[in-house]
C-alpha cells in the first residue's frame, strides 16, 4: 500500500517560507499503512506547524476509509455503542453551534463546508436558515442531496458573495490548497457576513499533556495544526478579520479519552485514570485562570469587512 501513496513536500502555507524543522513524529491512529510514521514540522519564520511531507490529494483518500472514522456515521449500516454515544454528543453539539452562530446573526443564508452527511445543515434548516453544503465524499453528498439540500463537491463550484454565514467545523485542517481555500472562503462570504472556523487548539492543555499521542493531531488527515495567532496570520491578506474566539468544551473530553486510548495502544502501558481527570479538569481550570485558551478545540469567528447584510 505504501507504494500507492504519492508524497509531496510543501513550503509553509502561511508565510511561504522554505525554512522548517521537524517538530514531532506521529503515527496514524487507524494505522492504515502499518507502522508508517508522519512528520509534523515547525516553520522557522512564523512558527506554523504542518505535515511535511504529506500524501498528495490523489493519495489521501485511503486514509479516510477506515470504518471508525467519525464524520460519516449516518451512512453506516451498523452502528456500535461508541458510535451511538458519539451521535448523542453530536446532537447536543448541534444545539451549541446554533446558539454560537445566533449570537452574531439570527437568520439568513448559511453554507457548511465539509458538511459530511448534513446533520448540521438539516438542523439549521429547521430553524428557518437557508442552507447549502460542500462535501467532496460522494456517498455523503448523495445522502445530503436526498434530503433536498443543495450540495456541491468543491469550493470552486460554489458561488461567491452568497452567504451570510460560512461554517467549517473541523474542516480547514484537511484542505490541501490552504491558500486557495482562504481566498475562496473570503469571497463566498457577503460583506458584513461571518466565517466560523472550528479546529483543534495546539495551545490546549491536553495537547501539551499528550504530545505525540494527542488524537487531534490525526496524521495524515490533519495537514495543519493551528493556534489562534496562526488563524489571524492566515487571513491577514483577505478582508476577513477575527472578532471573537470561543471554546468547544465537549471536544476536550472526547480528545482526552481517545488520546488516552492511543497512549495505551502505542506505549503499551496501563490506562491512567488520574491523568485523564487531570487533563480534563486542568483544561477547564487553566482556561478560567489564564488569558490563553486551554480547551481542546477553538471556534474562531471572523467577519468580512463591509456593511452588515
Amino acid at each position: 500500500m505504501t507504494e500507492s501513496v504519492q508524497w509531496e513536500t510543501i513550503d509553509c502555507p502561511v508565510c511561504s517560507s522554505k525554512n522548517y524543522r521537524k517538530w514531532r513524529t506521529v503515527r496514524d491512529r487507524f494505522d492504515v499503512i502499518p507502522g508508517q510514521e508522519f512528520t509534523i514540522v515547525n516553520c522557522e519564520d512564523c512558527g506554523f506547524r504542518f505535515l511535511n511531507p504529506r500524501p498528495d490529494i490523489e493519495s489521501i483518500g485511503i486514509f479516510y476509509e477506515p470504518e471508525g472514522y467519525d464524520p460519516f456515521l449516518s451512512t453506516k449500516d451498523k452502528v456500535s455503542l461508541t458510535d451511538s454515544m458519539y451521535s448523542m454528543v453530536r446532537t447536543f453539539s448541534l444545539w451549541r453551534k446554533r446558539l454560537l452562530i445566533e449570537d452574531f446573526r439570527r437568520s439568513g443564508s448559511l453554507l457548511d463546508v465539509g458538511c459530511g452527511t448534513g446533520e448540521f445543515v438539516r438542523y439549521m434548516q429547521d430553524f428557518q436558515w437557508e442552507v447549502a453544503g460542500v462535501e467532496p465524499a460522494e456517498r455523503a453528498r448523495e445522502f445530503v442531496a436526498s434530503h433536498g439540500i443543495q450540495v456541491t463537491e468543491s469550493l470552486g463550484k460554489t458561488p461567491d458573495n452568497q452567504y451570510d454565514v460560512v461554517t467549517l467545523w473541523h474542516v480547514i485542517e484537511h484542505l490541501h490548497d490552504l491558500e486557495g481555500a482562504v481566498k475562496k472562503l473570503a469571497a463566498l462570504t457577503k460583506s458584513g457576513g461571518y466565517l466560523v472556523l472550528a479546529m483543534p487548539n495546539m495551545e490546549s492543555y491536553d495537547a501539551k499533556r499528550y504530545q505525540e499521542n494527542w488524537v487531534a493531531l490525526d496524521t495524515p488527515r490533519h495537514l495543519y495544526h493551528f493556534a489562534e495567532s496562526d488563524t489571524v496570520k492566515l487571513f491577514s491578506s483577505t478582508p476577513v478579520r477575527l472578532i471573537d474566539t470561543r471554546n468547544l468544551w465537549l471536544d476536550t473530553i472526547y480528545n482526552v479519552l481517545y488520546s488516552e486510548q492511543l497512549y495505551h495502544r502505542w506505549e503499551k502501558k496501563r490506562y491512567r485514570p488520574f491523568f485523564i481527570l487531570n487533563a480534563i479538569f486542568g483544561s477547564y481550570v487553566n482556561d478560567w485562570q489564564q488569558s490563553t485558551r486551554q480547551a481542546s478545540a477553538s471556534v474562531y469567528i471572523l467577519q468580512k469587512e463591509g456593511t452588515n447584510a
